[in-house]
């Protein structure tokens, strides 16, 4: 999430910076393709609820009901050339997510709140950081596209990192990540174990 909403908020840097000042143009499908890639990152939640649950027919059902959709969408946005088939993409994300997500909770111990609450720390964090970056003064720095994105990247993480730290549930996040990632290099890998050996 928060890489997406960083390319969303630099995007005139980043494509300027990897593909030249010629493909500029391509800034606005970038970021019309940005909500669709957002909500990619969050779609594992639902399947991974269908797979645990063994409901593997809510995701089939949402499958057969989704892909004529996106066509029809696509078919009515290439009337608009490609930022009509990114929009058109990214409303059929926005449109669908909410509906996937309540399918597999509905009747099951988990409650639509606990998927929203699970997701609103990174969720908001990104979204705030990207607004923020956003707002800084691009006039400074107009005639040096590097120095500009040298300076969205840290303001972007700084500001993501505060956010995130400014709630107990962040915070409590941040502390399971540190927890895993020390566990983990505690642990001999298999191929470390057997050399020993």
């Amino acid at each position: 999430m928060p890489i997406v909403t960083f390319l969303f908020a630099a995007a005139d840097e980043i494509v300027y910076v990897i593909l030249g000042g010629q493909w500029a143009a391509a800034v606005t499908t970038f970021r019309w393709l940005a909500p669709a890639a957002f909500l990619s990152s969050i779609h594992f939640a639902p399947v991974w609820l269908c797979i645990s649950l063994g409901r593997a027919d809510i995701q089939l059902r949402w499958s057969m009901l989704s892909a004529p959709v996106i066509l029809t969408g696509f078919l009515v946005g290439v009337n608009w050339g490609i930022n009509g088939v990114a929009a058109a993409l990214a409303q059929h994300g926005v449109s669908f997510l909410f509906f996937f997500l309540l399918g597999p909770v509905a009747n099951r111990p988990y409650d639509f709140y606990d998927i929203i609450q699970a997701l609103a720390v990174p969720v908001s964090s990104s979204l705030l950081a990207a607004f923020c970056t956003m707002l800084i003064p691009r006039f400074e720095f107009e005639s040096n596209v590097f120095i500009r994105l040298v300076v969205d990247g840290p303001a972007f993480t700084g500001c993501y990192f505060a956010c995130v730290m400014a709630t107990s549930k962040g915070r409590q996040l941040v502390r399971t990540m540190l927890s895993v990632i020390s566990t983990l290099r505690a642990k001999p890998t298999i191929a470390a174990t057997k050399d020993n050996t």
